[in-house]
């Protein structure tokens, strides 16, 4: 079990839905090597997230595998509703229900690019 690093292949054939994160440097590299070869297995595109001091070690082993860098993505987190947005025109809101749920499919799916029926699936 890996306490620092994790993968979640979805089956979808979007890499956004199936990635890897790898968290530490210590065995980096051989995580990434068997999270490849898990989602190549299924013939799967996958993402791998990395740490800032993580992904110097993971260079070399990416090159070996063909996977180059995308970008640096900015990770952000909503905890809970803040209430000095609610005079802005939308609102957060956890999803706590089928409901909720519903109305935020289409709108992650539109938010990312990605197919309405693959986001509702997973």
């Amino acid at each position: 079990m890996l306490l620092d690093s994790g993968q979640i292949l979805t089956g979808e054939p979007h890499a956004d839905m199936n990635f890897a994160y790898i968290g530490s440097p210590s065995d980096a590299a051989r995580h990434l090597r068997v999270f490849h070869e898990r989602a190549s297995a299924r013939g799967l595109p996958l993402m791998v997230l990395s740490t800032e001091a993580t992904t110097p070690h993971l260079k070399a082993e990416a090159a070996f595998l063909g996977l180059v860098p995308a970008d640096e993505v900015p990770l952000m987190i909503c905890r809970a509703p803040r209430p000095d947005l609610a005079n802005q025109p939308y609102r957060v809101e956890h999803i706590h229900n089928s409901t909720v749920l519903t109305e935020a499919i289409p709108l992650a799916a539109r938010t990312f690019g990605l197919p309405t029926a693959a986001v509702a699936r997973v």
